[in-house]
């Protein structure tokens, strides 16, 4: 229609009353408005927050919270960053152990272990002994990722698997045989040969096998015997013997062109074999009732035995003993029994001490010991004899030990004898009571000594048993030092019956702790009975005698000492 000039248009103002919500700008329009929507509002009036989640920014299961022009991702565990896109490194805090390798997962990680290891963190060492992979008894060590075996003695291998052979490195000489054990071995000599590698050569002639004094010479399991003028045979054993024996002291008589000759046994000598043979230079010009140490006898160290009149025995014959005070002593020289002459040397003081109570026999000059190596030995042996015989008519318990001593006199002995007059039974069913010569020399034997080197001490060997406590009686004893550790031997000899050979028990001792070499070159008497008391009468002593020489050269003395306790060299 046409206008007509009275019609007036009003605009009546829509954005007056506000209506445009959340920060929005009104804009007014004719006959209407429009909102401008701050941002993140939309709608009519701006009255809608946009849902910036609508477009799923947020990923890996994340939950997305809208907020007004913005939105946050709640992420799920193992992820992160602002749409939770990022894997989160649960390796970056180093969770693996001991150069183990960390793998990376969602929320988690994984550790590769290097060798020997094991555990969540590879925090775990593998005990690779838990296989029990070692053998024979051997000692498992664990380390990382591999083990070791420590074998019992005897054994060898990675896994101690094999018993080593000790007869690998030929052990055994002279033809023997090994004889391979575990952790050792024995070997098996040929005749004439002895010893724990078959390398000692058996003295055949130990034994004495050539009669009638017969000279032995020693060859590989063999002798020979070099035969005295009037004795022929392989043992000297066939002679011309004289219609009646007048020979003394087991001495043999025989036939030879100028009438007889008395063979003698070691140790005697004379026309008629009557005379004790105490070597070329015998001390003589002893007194009766004389302290034996008036004659270059002495207790080690020490110039007298001044404890000698600490004794309250009295002896039936006036004494002359070098005390410190008046009195008699528990030794003299005694005219009571003598095995030869007239008198005899009567000791019954008991044990004191190693410096001053021990008398010592005159030392020779010449040292019997090993001569190897840095030793200085003048001999290699030592040979020495004596005759006792109990003082009492009873089994009294006097108990006296005569073994070989140092050149000093104060050190311990290199064997060890004893004389025991025992009065009672020792075990039941066992020995009895009697007057016996017993050894403390290698026990339980010699070859035990010398293959394992640890000697038992404490116990004794008995030589001879039960002897006649009213006769005399003679010892013989010869130690032969070797150059081989634990191989020192006493060889003894009782009455020309009883013998027994042992190691040098107390010498192999000193080896087993350590001690240094000893030598030996006197006798030391040593009682072993109570100190003080009248009861123990003691022990007679006669004809000592003792020599220094080579185990090479058995008839030829180095040095010797003898004597009989005589005024005069007896006839």
């Amino acid at each position: 229609l046409p206008a007509r000039s009275h019609d007036v248009f009003v605009d009546k103002g829509e954005c007056i009353s506000d209506p445009c919500q959340n920060g929005a700008t009104c804009v007014d329009r004719t006959d209407r408005y429009v909102c401008q929507c701050a941002p993140g509002w939309e709608g009519t009036n701006c009255d809608i927050n946009i849902d910036e989640c609508a477009s799923g920014p947020c990923q890996n299961n994340a939950t997305c919270h809208d907020h007004v022009n913005y939105y946050t991702c709640n992420c799920t565990s193992g992820w992160e960053g602002t749409h939770c896109e990022i894997n989160t490194d649960e390796c970056a805090s180093s969770p693996c152990l001991n150069s183990a390798a960390c793998r990376d997962r969602v929320n988690y990680y994984l550790c590769d272990c290097a060798p020997g290891y094991h555990g969540i963190h590879c925090e775990e060492d593998t005990d690779e002994c838990a296989s029990d992979p070692c053998l024979n008894s051997a000692t498992c060590l664990d380390w990382v990722n591999y083990y070791s075996c420590e074998c019992a003695a005897g054994y060898s291998g990675t896994h101690c698997e094999k018993d080593i052979n000790e007869c690998a490195s030929y052990p055994c000489r002279n033809g023997s045989t090994c004889h391979d054990h575990l952790n050792g071995y024995t070997c098996q000599c040929e005749s004439g040969w002895e010893g724990v590698h078959c390398d000692i050569d058996i003295d055949e002639c130990l034994s004495d096998p050539c009669q009638n004094q017969g000279r032995c010479l020693d060859i590989v399991n063999g002798y020979g015997c070099f035969c005295r003028y009037g004795w022929i045979g392989t043992q000297c054993g066939i002679n011309r013997p004289c219609p009646t024996n007048i020979c003394e002291n087991d001495g043999h008589c025989i036939m030879v062109p100028e009438g007889f000759r008395c063979l003698c046994y070691r140790g005697w000598t004379g026309t008629y074999c009557e005379k004790v043979f105490l070597g070329e230079n015998v001390e003589v010009d002893w007194q009766l009732g004389e302290s034996i140490t008036r004659g270059n006898w002495s207790a080690g160290n020490e110039e007298h035995l001044i404890q000698d009149c600490r004794q309250s025995d009295r002896f039936p014959f006036r004494t002359y003993n070098q005390c410190l005070r008046p009195g008699d002593g528990g030794q003299a020289i005694s005219n009571e029994a003598a095995h030869s002459g007239n008198f005899s040397w009567h000791f019954k003081r008991g044990y004191s001490s190693l410096g001053a109570g021990t008398p010592f026999s005159a030392s020779l000059h010449t040292w019997a010991g090993r001569k190897d190596g840095e030793y200085t030995a003048g001999a290699d042996s030592f040979y020495a004899s004596f005759f006792f015989k109990l003082a009492n008519n009873k089994l009294d318990e006097s108990r006296i030990a005569v073994m070989a001593g140092n050149p000093h006199g104060d050190e311990r002995a290199s064997n060890y004898l004893e004389i025991y007059a025992e009065p009672e039974q020792r075990v039941s069913g066992a020995r009895f009571k009697g007057l016996h010569v017993r050894v403390a020399d290698s026990y339980p034997d010699y070859a035990y000594c010398s293959l394992y080197k640890n000697c038992t001490s404490g116990h004794f060997y008995y030589i001879a048993e039960n002897l006649t406590i009213s006769e005399w009686h003679r010892i013989e004893m010869t130690l032969h030092a070797k150059p081989v550790d634990y191989f020192d031997e006493w060889h003894y000899l009782v009455d020309q019956k009883y013998n027994f050979s042992g190691g040098a028990y107390f010498q192999t001792e000193r080896y087993d702790k350590g001690w240094p070499y000893e030598y030996v070159n006197r006798l030391k008497f040593q009682p072993r009975h109570d100190n003080y008391k009248k009861k123990y009468l003691g022990f007679f002593f006669d004809d000592i005698y003792y020599k220094a020489f080579d185990a090479e050269e058995r008839f030829d003395t180095i040095e010797e000492y003898g004597t009989s306790f005589e005024e005069v060299i007896l006839p």
